[in-house]
């Protein structure tokens, strides 16, 4: 699994959809059938109000993906307030498809386009593409990815739920880091069994993999005796590979049956047939869900420096987008003005952040 770019824009999520629902349809609906102040959005004497509505507001946009129509209400007892005259606040509005798509249609097209500038920094076209994968919960709103779909081309994929998503992808990540390292590194996917004992024999091995497969093979720095052989077996489900004729480079393709953990003993026998004792003989393979590959920057990170004392400011880039993740160096600046003890004078040391990958003018960035 590569995350070969970033793209995407703010506030496009289901509260932000709620959100427009609720100043465009709610709020003057709420106006135009009651006493109310101008500030009763944020007025604590509403705050019962406008919470309720918020929900009402997105069971309505919910249940606009089976139907056209949908009723935003709350009866009196929900809403629990009176107006400024008095009166018991209730709510009974419809929201319809058609209303409904022109208010996020603006955050649509927006995402469709951040898409398309996804796939061009990846260097990708929509024909690469062999399904787009929906994630949040605005994409359970049937309309929304049919528009996306339409307009870039791809099929969507139906098998992943875009409510847990996120949380999947994120446990997937979690799971291929090594938490017990002090700079919390990669798990490594290569396995190495040193087996010892009478044969001096080391067996290479995938040890972590998304595959059903996996490949073991044996090395020796010792000449094996002729008629020598090995077996692996699962000590999961009882398989057994059979014997191999035990030469510097043979292999053995073992099945994993199970996600997880996947255990295998390996034997040894002489030319007799007798065992061969081995000091170490357990090989453990993990089936992982994915395979998750190095996270590319999404930002590049400059220190703004003068290129000579006096001169003119230039960028000094610590990292650049799509370098991957995490990257350690150390760089040496040198003042441009000297600090005693007891001075008021600061040192700044400015920073500079953009999606760029190439230099382009300071005046491009933004400082932080």
């Amino acid at each position: 699994m590569n995350l070969l770019s970033h793209g995407g824009i703010a506030l496009c999520g289901g509260r932000d959809f709620d959100r427009r629902v609720m100043d465009s349809v709610v709020k003057p609906w709420l106006i135009e059938n009651f006493e109310l102040p101008e500030d009763f959005a944020i007025n604590t004497k509403y705050k019962r109000l406008m919470r309720m509505a918020a929900l009402a507001a997105e069971r309505a946009k919910i249940e606009l993906s089976a139907k056209d129509t949908a009723t935003i209400n709350l009866s009196e007892a929900e809403t629990g307030c009176l107006d400024e005259n008095g009166d018991e606040i209730y709510l009974d509005c419809d929201l319809t498809r058609d209303t409904f798509n022109q208010l996020i249609a603006d955050r649509v097209e927006q995402s469709i386009q951040a898409a398309r500038d996804a796939l061009e920094k990846a260097g990708l076209s929509p024909f690469d593409l062999e399904r787009i994968v929906f994630v949040g919960g605005p994409t359970n709103y049937k309309p929304v990815r049919d528009k996306v779909c339409q307009e870039l081309g791809v099929e969507g994929s139906t098998e992943v739920n875009p409510m847990t998503a996120v949380a999947e992808g994120a446990s997937l990540f979690a799971e291929s880091i090594d938490w017990s390292s002090k700079d919390n590194s990669r798990k490594t996917s290569r396995g190495r069994l040193e087996a010892g004992g009478e044969l001096n024999l080391t067996l290479n091995y995938i040890a972590r993999t998304p595959s059903a497969t996996a490949k073991v093979m044996v090395q020796s720095k010792d000449e094996i005796p002729a008629g020598y052989e090995f077996q692996i077996d699962s000590t999961d489900t009882g398989w057994i590979s059979g014997r191999i004729q035990l030469t510097a480079g043979a292999s053995v393709t073992l099945t994993l049956p199970k996600p997880g953990l996947n255990l295998f003993r390996v034997s040894a026998f002489d030319a007799s047939g007798s065992p061969v004792k081995l000091l170490q003989n357990s090989i453990i393979i993990t089936r992982t869900a994915a395979t998750v590959d190095a996270i590319p920057a999404s930002y590049s990170i400059a220190v703004e420096v003068l290129d000579r004392l006096g001169g003119e400011p230039a960028l000094d880039y610590l990292i650049r987008a799509g370098e991957p993740l995490p990257k350690k160096g150390k760089k040496i600046f040198k003042a441009a003005q000297t600090l005693k003890a007891g001075s008021d004078e600061t040192l700044n040391i400015k920073l500079w952040r953009a999606r760029l990958r190439t230099r382009s003018p300071i005046t491009a960035r933004s400082a932080f």
